[in-house]
């Protein structure tokens, strides 16, 4: 593998004889093209972990548009696309089979407001179907603001509810939620994060299974 500095309207990229140009940030890098692998010949790890990246991707993109473009893009960098960044804190919530196993590995948002100090979630002891959400509502730096808004997303083998805006905002210090099994007696994956009002910037998500 080599890496070249790419010149002011010159554009490299695709396949010429052996050489595979790739386009990274303001280089190219220049690698070989690999030899074409014999039915049978990758490894177990290495099957294991395409089935796990090949999950992933799937999961990309199903989400793609309605999380990975509104948030994720907003924390990419030349060197580092929505897309790797989403993967790369992904991956680890999906086993050697490509099933996703571990919900609490599982990320909808990143960015740099902060989350909240305290912030917690539990079905109400008066109403099953409602969710308490309390969190302390102080600004803890200049970053955050009293009304960035919260936002979250169910997930559960099979379904994925949001992002929806719960009208509530850091500043109240609390939101109440319906949630999504309304006989009460399934279980959820509830992923909480905040949002500033011009939507340029948003937290961090934490996970709870209610």
């Amino acid at each position: 593998m080599a890496r070249t500095k790419s010149f002011p309207g010159l554009y490299l990229s695709g396949k010429i004889g052996n050489l595979v140009f790739v386009p990274y940030g303001d280089e190219v890098i220049v690698r070989s093209l690999p030899e074409r692998r014999k039915p049978g010949s990758w490894s177990e790890k290495q099957q294991q972990q395409r089935k796990r990246f090949q999950a992933a991707r799937v999961f990309y993109n199903s989400v793609r548009e309605s999380v990975v473009i509104p948030i994720w893009k907003l924390s990419a960098t030349k060197k580092l696309t929505a897309y790797n960044l989403f993967l790369k804190a992904n991956l680890g919530a999906f086993d050697k089979n490509g099933e996703l196993a571990d919900y609490s590995r599982l990320h909808f948002s990143t960015g740099p407001l902060p989350q909240p100090q305290q912030l917690t979630a539990a079905r109400s002891a008066d109403n099953s179907s409602q969710v308490v959400l309390c969190w302390n509502p102080e600004a803890q730096s200049k970053a955050e603001s009293a009304g960035d808004e919260l936002l979250c997303m169910w997930a559960r083998e099979g379904q994925l509810l949001g992002p929806i805006a719960t009208g509530s905002i850091r500043s109240e210090g609390q939101s109440i939620l319906e949630h999504p099994s309304v006989e009460g007696g399934e279980s959820w994956n509830l992923y909480l994060f905040f949002r500033n009002k011009n939507h340029t910037s948003y937290s961090d998500d934490k996970h709870f299974q209610l």
